[in-house]
């Protein structure tokens, strides 16, 4: 990379459709890429440094939180080309995005596996000429492990590499994390020699539309919650999976049949589900703003449920095109964010 070249990379935010929780233990889910994007420029530096939502780090300062996800991103990708046998050059980083509400409250977009997917990305443009999705998935996906300290699903990392509506399991990230301290070989050899998750692309659902329920959520927090419902109740636990697995299921079928009532009805089933859960493990899954809007979404014949940890972010509704408009109309008019950004069938882009 010359001292007078750039690189920008744009990365699509990510919404689950079905399979939350029980993809952490092994089950398919779906998630989808949306047209609402991260985008990072990068240009040669003296030090690696990131810039984004009004904060700013460089190697040898302390650690910033809010840049934490791409720092560690920048770091693992260029542990890997180091143990590849090559040497990228320090990059500045500028990170900007479109993934919140007009308040400034992220909408559960996966901002934080965006910025991992698009700082991997481009730190191995600036010392490769061909993107390798599979590559830039797999580090993306160790690094935002890392930097969450309780590593999730992936699944929002694969949608932002590769976009479209995918069917797809978890990355188990937990092996390759001690070798981040370790010598950079180790880490490139495993990397090398662990395939990714296989990915299935499914029609785009119906209608798409997402609705802000006012509030962020906090999915560490659930998490903490489910995994300790999880070990007290493991057969209550079992029994949810086994459910959603075949709500899931039932769903990328109908998707692929291009069957809308019976895609809607999965998506409903899928939803109650996590309802259930959420009062099974004590866990605040659906909050009283996600159940307003799913009574106003019943009225116009369409399905949604809670998309993602829940806790607030957003719903998820599908169906037909104009209901749905309807819907949007009605929603908008009571002074909900309401989002039909269709799916990003592209991914990760990079421009030289």
């Amino acid at each position: 990379m010359t001292e007078s070249s750039s690189i920008r990379v744009r990365v699509p935010g990510k919404a689950i459709l079905a399979g939350e929780y029980a993809v952490l233990a092994g089950i398919p889910a779906i998630v989808l890429a949306v047209r609402r994007y991260l985008e990072c420029a990068a240009t040669p530096s003296a030090y690696l440094e990131v810039e984004g939502i009004g904060f700013r780090w460089r190697e040898g300062q302390p650690e910033t939180k809010a840049l934490r996800f791409a720092r560690i991103a920048a770091q693992t990708a260029r542990r890997y080309l180091e143990g590849k046998g090559e040497h990228p050059d320090p990059l500045r980083l500028v990170l900007s995005d479109n993934l919140r509400a007009p308040t400034g409250q992220k909408l559960g977009l996966g901002g934080s596996a965006c910025a991992s997917v698009a700082v991997t990305a481009a730190v191995v443009a600036s010392a490769r000429a061909q993107l390798d999705r599979q590559l830039v998935f797999k580090l993306a996906a160790i690094a935002h492990g890392a930097a969450q300290g309780r590593p999730g699903s992936a699944i929002d990392v694969a949608a932002a590499t590769y976009g479209g509506t995918l069917w797809t399991r978890r990355f188990e990230v937990h092996p390759f994390l001690p070798l981040l301290e370790g010598p950079p070989r180790a880490l490139a050899d495993l990397v090398d020699r662990v395939p990714a998750p296989e990915i299935e692309k499914l029609p785009e659902p119906p209608g798409l539309t997402l609705v802000f329920s006012g509030q962020s959520a906090s999915t560490p927090r659930l998490l903490g919650v489910i995994e300790r419902y999880r070990e007290k109740d493991p057969k209550g636990f079992g029994a949810f999976m086994a459910r959603s697995a075949e709500a899931s299921d039932r769903l990328r079928r109908t998707l692929l049949a291009g069957e809308i009532d019976e895609a809607m009805t999965a998506l409903a089933d899928a939803g109650a589900l996590l309802e259930r859960l959420g009062e099974d493990a004590a866990a605040p899954i659906v909050t009283e703003m996600h159940r307003q809007i799913a009574a106003r979404v019943r009225g116009h014949g369409v399905a949604a449920k809670v998309s993602g940890a829940g806790g607030g972010d957003c719903s998820i509704a599908i169906g037909p095109e104009e209901s749905m408009a309807r819907l949007r109309r009605e929603l908008e008019g009571a002074g909900m964010v309401v989002l039909a950004p269709g799916v990003d069938a592209d991914g990760v882009q990079v421009e030289r």
